[in-house]
Parts: C-alpha cells; sequence; structure tokens
C-alpha cells in the first residue's frame, strides 16, 4: 500500500531536481547585457525556456515513474494510463519573464549600466552549475539534496529596491525569475499526477502534500485531503491569483507535491495536517476573511 513516505520522498526529489535547475539557470544572466537590453533580452530569454523545458521533462518522467510504483504498491492491476506531460507555454514564458525583468528597464539603472551588468555577472558566477546530464539524475541523490531544501522557511519578500540600486534590483528580478521557473518545471511533475488520476480509473482523487513551511492558501488546499479528482471536486471557487491547472493550484516557489490515492487505500494525512487544521479553525473563528486570517496566524506564529 501506498505510504506518506513515498510521497515525502518523491517531493524531496522533485525539490533536489528544482535546486540543480536554478543552480544552472543562474548562468544565463551573463546573457543579458544592460546596455543592450532590447538585442540581448530574447536570447536569455531562449535560454531560460530552454532550461524550464529539459528540467520540466525531467521532473514529469520522474512523476509518472513515482506514479507507476504507487500504483503497483496500492496493488492496482493492469497498464497505467498513457499520460502526455504538459509543456509549458513558451509565450507565457515569455511573458512572465518579461515581467519579472521589467524593473531593469528603469533609466536610472540604465545610466548605471556597467554596475548592473557587473550585478548580474555575480549571479551568474553565484551558483552556476554546469548543464546536468539529466538521463543520469539519481532519484535518491536528488531527493538528498532536496530533503534540505524542503524544510527550509520561504522568506519574506524584500523591501522594494530603490529604483536607482543595481544590487537590488539585480536581486529583485532573479527572486521572481527563479519563482517562475521553479513553479513551471514543478507544474510538468505535478500536472503529470494530475492527469494521471483523471484519466486512470482506478485512481480515487489526488491530495496536496504541502512543504513543511507552505503559506496559509497551500495549507488549506491540504487539508481537503484527498478529493482532487476533477475541477468541480477541486472547488471552482479557489484563489484565482494562484497558477496551475483546474482549480489544484500553485504559486511561485511553491514546494508542494501531489499524491495519488486508489481505490482501496485510506488517505493518510501527512503530520502536519492537525496543527494546520487546529490554525485553520482558529482563522475561521476570527471576523472577516478566513484565508487572510490564515495569513496573519502564521506571520505571528
Amino acid at each position: 500500500m501506498a505510504t506518506p513516505t513515498a510521497s515525502r520522498e518523491q517531493q524531496a526529489a522533485q525539490t533536489g531536481l528544482s535546486v540543480l535547475m536554478l543552480r544552472e539557470l543562474a548562468g544565463t544572466w551573463r546573457l543579458l547585457n544592460p546596455a543592450r537590453l532590447a538585442g540581448t533580452m530574447p536570447q536569455w530569454i531562449a535560454a531560460v525556456n530552454d532550461v524550464i523545458d529539459r528540467y520540466g521533462q525531467a521532473a514529469g518522467a520522474m512523476a509518472l515513474d513515482y506514479y507507476d510504483a504507487e500504483r503497483a504498491a496500492a496493488g492496482v492491476s493492469g497498464r497505467s494510463p498513457t499520460t502526455l506531460l504538459r509543456e509549458p507555454d513558451p509565450d507565457q514564458i515569455e511573458n512572465s519573464l518579461r515581467w519579472a525583468t521589467k524593473n531593469l528597464w528603469d533609466q536610472e539603472l540604465l545610466d548605471n549600466a556597467v554596475a548592473l551588468e557587473r550585478e548580474l555577472e555575480e549571479i551568474a558566477h553565484e551558483e552556476e552549475a554546469a548543464i546536468a546530464d539529466l538521463a543520469d539524475l539519481d532519484e535518491d541523490d536528488l531527493a538528498e539534496i532536496g530533503e534540505d531544501h524542503l524544510d527550509e522557511e520561504i522568506a519574506d519578500p524584500e523591501p522594494q529596491p530603490a529604483a536607482d540600486d543595481p544590487a537590488g534590483q539585480a536581486r529583485a528580478s532573479r527572486t521572481k525569475v527563479d519563482g517562475i521557473a521553479s513553479r513551471l518545471v514543478g507544474d510538468v511533475g505535478r500536472g503529470a499526477i494530475v492527469d494521471a488520476v483523471a484519466e486512470d480509473r482506478a485512481a480515487v482523487a489526488v491530495a496536496r502534500r504541502a512543504a513543511p513551511d507552505a503559506c496559509a492558501f497551500c495549507r488549506v488546499m491540504a487539508i481537503r485531503g484527498a478529493v482532487y479528482k476533477n475541477e468541480q471536486t477541486a472547488g471552482r471557487a479557489a484563489n484565482s491569483e494562484f497558477a496551475g491547472a483546474g482549480e489544484f493550484k500553485y504559486h511561485n516557489h511553491c514546494r508542494c507535491w501531489a499524491t495519488p490515492l486508489f481505490e482501496g487505500e485510506e488517505w493518510q494525512p501527512q503530520p502536519q495536517i492537525e496543527l494546520w487544521e487546529q490554525q485553520y479553525q482558529q482563522a475561521r473563528a476570527m471576523p472577516g476573511d478566513t484565508i487572510s486570517n490564515f495569513y496573519r496566524l502564521l506571520r505571528v506564529s
């Protein structure tokens, strides 16, 4: 029978894959020349698109292997569904990247292009890694990398840097781009699970396994348990600000994972659910919007 341990291990492995992806992504920043943004931006976007596509395919393949293993552990016979991986939309990627870097077009920064270029070069050297051979990645090694990062707290957004602060503006853009890339890569893997469950008559539903430091929205989605078979059961009233297929949504920097449940299995929630349920009920008892109250509780806890 499938266990939360396997789901946690896959969540860690997917996180480890994202860590490697972000290290490689760092190297693309040297392609941007602040003195020639209009000319170099398309080349940079193409390079980022390539990184997202390659790691997304790896995330999807790993997710489907995990799905098959969970299906076998649940004692389901017959063939798994033939699930096509979702491919990130290049237009969506380009629009998102242009949004994430729109601050770099500020005239005060452009007037200080040399300093900005130096900051982008520092980003490129900070974590740059050689292009990984994704076909040879070992899932256990990825899980070991991801385990340390899975429990990290996601830092609060930094204050908006001054328009003439090259270092601050470069960091702000890098944070947004990393969040976009990690979500898009993760969505290929998570989407593969969601789509497989929707196609598999032996599958009952998908549950969200949230990261230990998950935001209020993700905690609420995880509390609901294994209810996400389709958009109707997922709840069409889910917050539209969160990206993702249907209503089973994810946000930038999200480290949540999708866990399948099969016929004959009993859902085993992750250990944090009891505490999150208590927090949610406390938020519901407060006047005002429940999710907003939940966020406030998390900030002071």
